[in-house]
């Protein structure tokens, strides 16, 4: 089935948009969207058989809402092989799922998405997940970040004292300056090793 699958969201009505009573498989290339009504869940999932969808999301349903009533974006009453990429709880924290509910493997697209008490979006990702992290190449050496500070950054940032006068480092440019008398202690050093190696 392609699509997103909602359930019923007319007043007075109840529905769900798909279910899952047998033995089959059911292939859902998007999401299960509770409806708004109560017992109007996306799929409602009553069999054995097979469930797979990208997001199970949760409706309105919660504090401040009139009307409506509690639905999931997947609701399993038995013990099918359900699985989803991730889960979105609804605007006022409504559950997108109720029953026996697996994540599929797959750190890139995983997501929870969760609701504040103020209403506020929020989002956890798995602690393998990169996507939107630099990589530890770009992060300033020791710098420890990612979810549950997995992850400790490898630049080396040089000094600004230690970079040519005005060329940009770190948030700043640097400051050294080479003097002629560094320039001549420099050039007696390596010349004196020279002269030596000669000898």
């Amino acid at each position: 089935m392609t699509g997103n699958v909602v359930g019923c969201d007319t007043v007075g009505a109840t529905g769900h948009a798909a279910e899952l009573s047998g033995t089959g498989t059911l292939n859902i290339v998007g999401d299960a969207i509770a409806g708004e009504m109560g017992t109007s869940h996306g799929v409602h999932v009553t069999g054995l058989g097979t469930l797979t969808c990208r997001y199970a999301v949760g409706n309105d349903y919660g504090t401040g809402n009139v009307g409506g009533g509690v639905s999931y974006g997947i609701n399993a009453t038995v013990l099918a092989a359900c699985t989803v990429k991730g889960i979105r709880f609804g605007s006022r924290g409504a559950s997108p799922v109720f029953g026996n509910i697996f994540f599929v493997a797959d750190t890139a697209n995983n997501l929870c998405e969760y609701r504040t008490s103020g209403f506020v979006a929020g989002s956890l990702v798995h602690p393998d997940t990169t996507g939107e992290l630099p990589l530890v190449a770009d992060v300033r050496d020791g710098t420890v970040y990612g979810v549950g500070g997995n992850l400790t950054g490898t630049l080396a940032v040089p000094d600004p004292a230690q970079v040519a006068l005005g060329v940009a480092t770190d948030n700043t440019v640097g400051t050294a300056v080479l003097t002629n008398t560094q320039l001549a202690t420099s050039l007696a050093s390596i010349v004196g090793a020279q002269v030596a190696a000669l000898a």
